[in-house]
């Protein structure tokens, strides 16, 4: 598997969360992620507003705004794959 950045490794563990509640170490498996690795990356998305975390099921769920960042993120992804042969 390539490197991912930062910004594709946000995204997939926001994708894993779309699918229903999940706990970090569903997260983390989802995301193809060492667990150890995916607890501050999740913990850095909680604090930012993207994850809400339940703390009496131990779940984190996507929030608007992480709708939003994964619609910006694919609508880029799609505009760099357009213009990647153009040029």
């Amino acid at each position: 598997m390539a490197n991912r950045c930062r910004h594709d490794i946000i995204a997939s563990v926001l994708k894993a969360t779309i699918e229903g509640p999940s706990k970090l170490s569903h997260l983390a498996l989802k995301s193809n992620l060492p667990y150890d690795r995916a607890r501050p990356i999740v913990e850095d998305l909680v604090k930012h507003g993207l994850l809400s975390y339940n703390p009496v099921s131990r779940t984190y769920t996507p929030t608007e705004l992480a709708y939003q960042w994964l619609a910006i993120y694919l609508e880029l992804g799609n505009i760099y794959d357009k213009n990647k042969f153009l040029g």
